[in-house]
């Protein structure tokens, strides 16, 4: 991408570093696809081996996909909205408000392509369970034992966690 040598360039420093970066993301996606590619190709059972990398190219080719049609900072921004942001707020109005301004902040950062399925708009995530009105002013009252951890409780959080995860995407 880059050779050392006395001519300058045409990117200013922060357009190179941004274009490393990139860079660097990309190679990070695309490195656990490649590797399960050429585990696949390992497979003896021809039928299931073709299928597998079937389905692993076509999922390196998203990746791929994404990185060139999107700008950066959609994926970013959806990592953050699913991982980071929840919203309470006793009117609902103003929680469909909030709904509304994440999916204008995520349908700017999209590129329209004419010839592309969909326009090559990625479908925007269910913010049903992110954004809810209530009432946060009432406190709830906690027995001291639910003070003490429980590994019964730590898988039906790990579960909680992955059926939002699932929600999220639908």
């Amino acid at each position: 991408m880059f050779a050392y040598n006395t001519e300058s360039h045409q990117f200013s420093e922060s357009e190179v570093a941004e274009l490393i970066k990139k860079q660097q993301q990309r190679e990070r996606k695309i490195k656990p696809v490649l590797d399960d590619i050429r585990l696949a190709k390992r497979i003896n059972y021809d039928a299931a081996r073709e299928e597998a990398i079937k389905q692993l190219e076509e999922q390196l080719q998203k990746i791929e996909t994404d990185f060139t049609s999107n700008e950066m900072d959609y994926p970013r921004k959806l990592f953050l909205i699913e991982n980071c942001i929840y919203g309470v707020d006793i009117q609902p109005v103003a929680v469909q408000i909030s709904k509304l301004r994440f999916f204008i902040l995520l349908i700017v950062e999209q590129t329209v392509n004419d010839d592309a399925l969909n326009r090559g708009i990625l479908p925007l995530p269910n913010l049903e369970t992110k954004f809810i009105a209530a009432n946060t002013l009432m406190g709830i009252e906690r027995p001291a034992q639910l003070l003490l951890r429980d590994s019964r409780i730590e898988e039906k959080e790990k579960q909680l966690k992955e059926a939002r995860h699932q929600f999220f995407k639908a």
